[in-house]
């Protein structure tokens, strides 16, 4: 099914988004390798490696930290009455060391292993470890001209996934919609629900591809990486933009391809044909 909308009723959805965007670009003083980690059944240890790309020394402390997806992609922080029936990981992990102090280009690994309980019930258990910047690890923004200095205390952390059981989960796409920037006589994306079924998260890339009627060849138009649906959600809701615009009449090509434990998967597909269609205003 697909629907056309205005460009303005995702400008909620653009606010949600602004302080994931802030964080990301914040985020180069810091690189993490991998951005998740995941332990299948068998699997007992593994390593997260740290690299401080900026100019000063950075000191990390590391904890663990309760946070669940929102349908828009955005985390939460969990309070104690929320952790009842949240499959948690951290009381199966040990990680070491628990504090970290980079110099400017220097490398550090962190160890993490995970200790299964007999009786630990088929699923998916979650945690994200926390790696919270210390006072004197300071990011510092000078605006030229006004004399303002903005000292940032940044944060950053990764989900750490503890499986139990066969990998169960599923994916499909919901209803898809076209919506348009103000001033554009043409679609600039696409938004959508990616449904999410089984006992596991889903991760992987979003791609569309286009095909005019006029017979012409098939174009890679959009492509959105990095795209996890959590076991806790059933239900996410994404906006993607095309790179390359697409005419009036087509066919239009949705796939979600896995990533990692799904690499070489289709995880969903969608076909829609597009034909003499009125942006909605």
């Amino acid at each position: 099914m697909l629907l056309i909308i205005s460009r303005k009723t995702l400008s909620l959805l653009a606010t949600l988004l602004l302080p994931v965007l802030l964080a990301s670009n914040a985020s180069a003083s810091l690189l993490i390798s991998p951005t998740r980690l995941s332990f299948a059944e068998r699997e007992r240890s593994s390593k997260v490696f740290l690299m401080n790309t900026s100019s000063e020394t950075k000191t990390y402390r590391l904890e663990f930290q309760q946070q669940r997806q929102l349908p828009n992609g955005l985390y939460q922080s969990l309070n104690e009455s929320e952790l009842v029936g949240f499959n948690t990981a951290s009381h199966m992990l040990k990680f070491s060391p628990r504090q970290v102090t980079l110099g400017p280009g220097e490398r550090q690994q962190v160890r993490i292993a995970v200790r299964r309980p007999k009786d630990l019930a088929p699923g998916e258990y979650r945690s994200h470890l926390l790696l919270a910047a210390l006072p004197g690890s300071k990011d510092r923004s000078q605006t030229e001209g006004v004399g303002i200095q903005l000292n940032l205390l940044l944060s950053f952390s990764i989900p750490v996934i503890v499986r139990a059981g066969g990998l169960d989960a599923n994916a499909e796409f919901g209803t898809v919609a076209l919506y348009r920037d103000a001033g554009s006589a043409k679609p600039d994306g696409l938004t959508f629900a990616l449904n999410r079924s089984g006992l596991h998260s889903t991760f992987g890339s979003l791609k569309a591809f286009w095909r005019p009627h006029d017979g012409g060849e098939e174009r890679h138009v959009a492509t959105l990486n990095n795209v996890a649906v959590f076991h806790e959600n059933k239900q996410r809701v994404i906006s993607l933009p095309f790179h390359d615009p697409i005419a009036q009449d087509g066919t239009l090509r949705l796939i979600y391809e896995g990533d990692d434990e799904f690499g070489g998967r289709v995880l969903a597909e969608q076909q829609l044909t597009i034909s003499d269609y009125q942006l909605a205003p």
